[in-house]
């Protein structure tokens, strides 16, 4: 039974409630995702109560990062089996980015705290302070000449690459530890 434009939404008011601009629904319609149930022979669009379902997952879909190329061809050969497969597979992406996200967060936080503490401190007086344990994740230099800056930065950038492939995100700063020998040799030994 086919809808009566009176029983839907026009173009404005369904992108009105679907959060987005009349253009996305034209451009959707244009490149054949999304296209409006009813259109009449003077061009009005109208949009039916059971496509607000179809959209929320489009617009879901591409929030998680699918190009509206890819929903496009999903959309095409859809069945209820395929979208609970999509669905569990988005969800498992979207798990290993909230912790992702979440480890970026603690390293945001953690960071501004270490720095709002060195804001606080007296750069004219020497102290020794206690601080508690903590990790020390070193990565082996293979004794690089002091003043070979290329060799330098890739060695720092390599220990940035371990500790984020292990999730070990940290907000204090990187520093090279010397053993006197290399120091008098004028080697490195670990950045940490």
């Amino acid at each position: 039974m086919k809808k009566s434009p009176d029983r839907c939404f026009t173009t404005g008011e369904f992108a009105r409630l679907c959060g987005v601009t009349k253009h996305t629904l034209y451009h959707y319609d244009q490149i054949g995702i999304f296209s409006p149930e009813i259109k009449t022979a003077r061009n009005y669009r109208y949009y039916s109560t059971s496509q607000l379902d179809v959209f929320q997952m489009i617009e879901a879909l591409k929030n998680m990062g699918m190009s509206l190329k890819e929903i496009g061809d999903y959309l095409e050969r859809r069945s209820p089996e395929q979208l609970v497969s999509l669905l569990q597979e988005k969800e498992k992406q979207l798990e290993a980015r909230i912790r992702e996200l979440n480890q970026i967060k603690k390293l945001v936080r953690q960071k501004a705290k270490a720095t709002q503490k060195a804001l606080e401190a007296d750069f004219g007086a020497v102290a020794v302070v206690t601080l508690p344990e903590q990790y020390l994740i070193l990565t082996e230099t293979a004794s690089i000449e002091k003043g070979d800056e290329k060799k330098e930065a890739l060695v720092f950038v390599n220990h940035i690459m371990d500790c984020t492939a292990n999730q070990i995100y940290s907000p204090y700063n990187l520093g090279v530890v010397h053993a006197a020998e290399s120091i008098r040799k004028g080697r490195y030994d670990y950045i940490y």
